[in-house]
């Protein structure tokens, strides 16, 4: 997942804040789930 957050900010400068976000709330998805 982070290889791919890297690539696509490295892609599109302007969705690195969506990809940020979308990162950080799967892993507090996954924090609440356990």
């Amino acid at each position: 997942m982070s290889r791919f957050s890297v690539a696509a900010t490295r892609a599109m400068p302007g969705m690195s804040l969506f990809e940020e976000a979308s990162y950080w709330g799967m892993l507090a998805a996954n924090r609440a789930m356990t």
